[in-house]
């Protein structure tokens, strides 16, 4: 399902399900690996629906953050992260990859495994319909190269 026109990277709250039909699977698995996540949990994440819940806030000082609660389908409750958007790098916790450190420009890299993933998120017109998207780079620890681009299903407001 398409996003409301209210949704625009000045508010990009809402409840999301990848679009595994819309997100290359085979592009992702690829990117799975060059970040070194192995085979079983690969292929663990290839059968659930990777969802997400994003609030736009602005806290006492007047700095906005992105709360971003990432997770699957019938999984364990997520960890909230908060995104702030002040140009500052943030060290964050992730089940799958490990530690990663990112601003909300959303360039991550790897903590020992020394690869950088940055994306762009936005708003794209796919097949008639406004999505919610991000086009991600992928570099690996010997300089392999991965574009992709995710596509995600508004599942209503928060």
């Amino acid at each position: 399902m398409g996003v409301p026109a209210t949704h625009t990277t000045l508010n990009l709250s809402g409840k999301f399900t990848m679009n595994k039909t819309l997100t290359d699977q085979t592009a992702l698995d690829a990117v799975l690996k060059l970040q070194g996540i192995g085979m079983l949990k690969r292929t663990a994440a290839g059968l659930v629906a990777p969802t997400m819940c994003i609030r736009n806030v602005t806290d006492a000082a007047g700095v906005e953050h992105l709360e971003i609660e990432q997770g699957v389908s019938g999984g364990p409750a997520p960890k909230p992260e908060v995104w702030p958007l002040a140009w500052t790098e943030k060290t964050s916790e992730s089940p799958l990859l490990g530690t990663v450190h990112g601003l909300i420009e959303a360039e991550m890299r790897g903590g020992d495994a020394k690869w950088t993933f940055i994306q762009i998120w936005g708003v794209e017109e796919i097949n008639g319909e406004r999505r919610h998207i991000r086009h991600a780079r992928c570099t690996g620890p010997k300089g392999k190269v991965i574009e992709m681009k995710f596509v995600y299903d508004y599942a209503g407001p928060l």
